[in-house]
């Protein structure tokens, strides 16, 4: 919610107590090239414009600086991260569980990325660490990311406009499965916060196909868990890919707990979580670095 949901999340991970038919994953619309905008930074929905410089072109977006900001300050910046979310989060390994559409996951995991940052005005979740393919920002790896719960969006907070519906082509067997899961995940966060305090929490990690390999999303956890360090706070996501496991323990997050959900309706399909928690550096033992080439997307909440 690392390459791809650390979140992480199938939902959105401020809403994910949320189990009503508003959240974006109990409806249904295929995500839309004409798809509603974020508010900019002047219009009255939105926060006072913060100071968010552009990457700088480069030929290398290993060496571009990472960019950390509000939706609401670049909306055009918010939608181009959403894009690396959705082709980073296409080949994650629980799509085909609520999914049998393989065409549509990339659509569906840009609209979760824009209804959570349609959702976050005034947080600054968005890390971005850009390329110049294009002669511009490329943000080729992205990770929103944020103080929990300091930073969460209140759950009785107004569903702000523009939101996108996400239900269609979802499997109608695995929507008590999908509630499920979001209770637990929403149940742990509150278990680990009661034991840990404040921690930072990386809802999303994701690395564009044509840019892993590079280092990126390693670059950008590293990033975030030195933020924690410096806090002294705790790091926790949820892993969903289990090849990433191994690599997030690399970056000193340790395994606290795994969950598998499946049904007899469909065989050989499963959903899987892997809660885990890196302590801040002053309490780690060890935190050693993940092999810049093997860290991949992983979706988390």
């Amino acid at each position: 919610m690392i390459q791809r949901f650390s979140c992480q999340s199938f939902l959105s991970p401020h809403r994910a107590d949320h189990l009503t038919s508003r959240h974006p994953l109990c409806r249904a619309l295929t995500y839309l090239a004409t798809r509603p905008q974020f508010p900019t930074a002047s219009s009255p929905a939105a926060l006072p414009r913060g100071n968010a410089p552009l990457a700088p072109t480069m030929d290398s977006p290993k060496d571009a600086p990472i960019r950390v900001f509000k939706p609401e300050e670049d909306p055009e910046a918010a939608e181009q991260c959403c894009e690396t979310i959705g082709q980073g989060f296409k080949s994650e390994p629980n799509n085909d569980f609520f999914s049998d559409d393989p065409s549509r996951y990339c659509e569906r995991w840009r609209a979760i990325g824009h209804n959570t940052l349609l959702r976050s005005a005034g947080v600054p979740l968005a890390h971005s660490l850009g390329g110049s393919a294009a002669g511009g920002p490329e943000h080729a790896a992205v990770a929103l990311a944020y103080v929990y719960p300091d930073q969460k969006v209140p759950d009785d907070a107004p569903e702000p406009s523009g939101i996108i519906d996400l239900s269609d082509g979802m499997r109608p067997e695995t929507i008590p499965v999908r509630d499920e899961l979001l209770s637990y995940m929403s149940a742990k966060k509150t278990e680990f916060l009661q034991t840990h305090g404040s921690f930072e929490y990386v809802a999303f990690l994701a690395t564009r196909p044509e840019f892993q390999g590079k280092g990126l999303g390693s670059r950008l956890l590293r990033y975030i868990t030195d933020k924690a360090d410096a806090a002294g706070r705790w790091s926790y996501l949820e892993a969903t890919n289990p090849d990433n496991v191994r690599l997030y323990e690399r970056h000193g997050f340790r395994q606290l707990e795994t969950k598998v959900w499946t049904l007899e309706s469909l065989p050989g399909k499963r959903v899987m979580l892997v809660l885990m928690a890196r302590p801040p550096a002053s309490s780690s033992s060890s935190v050693r670095e993940a092999p810049a080439d093997q860290l991949q997307s992983q979706s988390l909440s």
